[in-house]
């Protein structure tokens, strides 16, 4: 009788055993694949970077045409009409710095997403370089902020989650704002570069990967003025005279869009040190980055920029975020690798300045729907386009066209050349549908 207990319990430590060999096995093949995959993208982004080389306008004129042909936006011709920042609309990539992941680390995911978590194959896509997105046309960058505490000191770093997901074309931070420094600098009369600096909170201690904290937030702060200089707006040059962004939005000062030009904006993404950040000026005059919040905040004297991620969200309370309280709205049209008639419609038409994607026109993800759903919005137009093959047309509730065809055509034209795909009916009574050239 003792010897049959003896061997059940030898078997349950036997298996306990196997399964923690196994584990430990999965651990050592995630850090390797995920530290060798981090080395060899900063090699890569040191060689980029150095091998950087742009056509500087040598004229106004010139630099005009050049941000004309890389946004279709007449920005001459909106200076001369005097508007104002608050008035563009541009389309951010949503983490920039993506590359595809670490094998080990889709096989992770994959398996979370049988058991109920997330969504399948939610980060298997990648972008370009952070040079080659701007210069496509997109306005806008997302990138998270961590750091590893390295023998030879600490390293800010561009990624998405620690070992599992690090390959990233803008691993080095300081290399990453130095490419965006010098993609602005040749570039002189860009329309103003938003990036939403979002830091991170997840450490892995035993790999000396760490999320952020105010020490080394101030860290970056410093970084920002020292590789941007004079192109870096800070809250200080928004505000001018004002006592606070309460007050600016009170009096529809922002500030022309001229005075925008050429230069970037850095965003503070919501969070527990965006709190602290604006606590060690709430002035914010001193500040390098303006703290961004959550929509429902947009009452606070601090508020510039806020953040609805939802697009029916942002559809819904436009009025009070817009017309009322007078900010500038980020919110997001997809969420690789779902996107929807739906959530286009919203983010579309709510209003908001700025538009997070994970679909650009620059897009190299290789998933077929990046053929088919992509974005180039500019201040004066926006177009969902597919290689010219979708075109996305509007009804008013009196089923009257309400947005015109992409190249004019009347409806007429509809009837015998494009054939229906799906409808959708939002909250105000009005139609939206979706078609395809008829092959």
């Amino acid at each position: 009788m003792k010897k049959k207990k003896a061997l059940l319990w030898k078997i349950p430590l036997a298996l306990i055993s196997i399964i923690l060999a196994a584990v430990l096995a999965l651990a050592a093949v995630v850090a390797v694949q995920g530290i060798d995959g981090w080395r060899e993208w900063e090699e890569w982004q040191k060689e980029h970077v150095e091998g950087l080389s742009f056509n500087v306008p040598a004229t106004d004129k010139e630099a005009y045409a050049l941000e004309m042909q890389r946004t279709g936006v007449d920005v001459e011709q909106a200076v001369k009409d005097g508007v104002s920042f608050n008035r563009l609309r541009g389309l951010i990539t949503h983490n920039s710095y993506k590359q595809q992941m670490p094998a080990v680390g889709s096989v992770i995911f994959d398996s979370l997403y049988k058991f109920g978590v997330g969504r399948e194959g939610e980060y298997e896509y990648k972008f370009p370089s952070l040079s080659e997105q701007l210069s496509s046309g997109v306005m806008g960058l997302e990138l998270d902020l961590s750091y590893y505490s390295g023998k030879d000191g600490d390293e800010l770093l561009f990624c998405h989650v620690p070992l599992l997901d690090m390959n990233s074309s803008a691993i080095n931070a300081g290399l990453a704002v130095k490419e965006i420094a010098l993609w602005s600098e040749a570039n002189p009369k860009h329309l103003p570069i938003v990036i939403l600096l979002e830091p991170k909170d997840v450490s892995i201690p035993g790999f000396r990967l760490h999320g952020m904290d105010n020490e080394h937030l101030q860290e970056f702060d410093k970084l920002l003025r020292d590789n941007l200089g004079d192109s870096l707006l800070t809250p200080n040059d928004m505000l001018g005279g004002y006592s606070d962004f309460g007050a600016l939005r009170a009096d529809d000062g922002w500030l022309p869009l001229e005075q925008t030009l050429g230069k970037v904006i850095v965003l503070l993404h919501p969070g527990d040190l965006t709190e602290d950040y604006i606590a060690l000026d709430q002035s914010l005059r001193t500040q390098a980055m303006f703290p961004a919040m959550q929509w429902q905040q947009g009452a606070s004297p601090q508020a510039s920029f806020v953040l609805a991620n939802y697009p029916d969200v942002a559809y819904q309370n436009s009025r009070q975020l817009l017309e009322e309280q007078n900010l500038i709205v980020r919110t997001r049209i997809d969420s690789y690798p779902e996107h929807s008639l739906e959530d286009y419609f919203y983010a579309m038409n709510c209003g908001a300045q700025w538009i997070s994607t994970d679909y650009p026109p620059c897009a190299s993800n290789g998933n077929e729907k990046a053929e088919t759903y992509c974005y180039k919005l500019t201040a004066r137009s926006a177009v969902a386009s597919a290689k010219d093959s979708v075109i996305i047309v509007s009804f008013d509730a009196a089923g009257n066209i309400s947005s015109s065809f992409a190249d004019g055509s009347e409806e007429s034209k509809f009837a015998s050349e494009f054939r229906y795909v799906s409808s959708f009916t939002p909250t105000d009574g009005s139609r939206i549908i979706t078609a395809e050239i008829a092959p």
